[in-house]
């Protein structure tokens, strides 16, 4: 039986956090979550979906192409003032990578993942940031006007 963990009263976020990290750890990625959300953050759960979804598959996608050992991924996401803040950091490749550009082989039916990133947080009139830092990858996103 899957183990449900509850990382936060939302269970929009939670079911994707869930979903997610079910996932990276069948692949051997060490999870660290530290989520800080009240369920009536009002964001919408297909928003919800697209960001953090395609946040996380491109974690679990850099982590895949490093060893074991080295594969994490960690999730910080709090809520503030009206602002809902996401902050994902994985281990990855030391080469640059260049996030305009898909990795996988079928490019026509793919790579469309950060720019769906950049058209939520543009809808929540947010802002996200994609910094590579060598070996570890970190995306910043804060998403203003979350009514809670």
């Amino acid at each position: 039986m899957k183990v449900i963990k509850i990382y936060t009263s939302n269970v929009v976020i939670n079911t994707i956090i869930n979903n997610k990290i079910s996932q990276a750890e069948k692949l051997g990625i060490t999870t660290d979550v530290d989520i800080k959300v009240s369920k009536a953050v009002s964001l919408d759960y297909k928003d919800a979906g697209i960001l953090l979804g395609n946040i996380l598959d491109n974690a679990i996608e850099a982590c895949e192409k490093i060893s074991k050992e080295d594969r994490w991924i960690k999730i910080d996401m709090f809520y503030q003032k009206n602002t809902l803040f996401v902050k994902v950091c994985n281990g990855k490749i030391k080469e640059p990578v260049n996030i305009n550009k898909s990795s996988k082989r079928d490019v026509h039916n793919h790579g469309i993942g950060v720019s769906s990133i950049k058209a939520i947080v543009k809808k929540y009139d947010g802002y996200v940031e994609f910094v590579d830092k060598g070996e570890k990858f970190e995306v910043d996103v804060s998403l203003y006007g979350m009514i809670s």
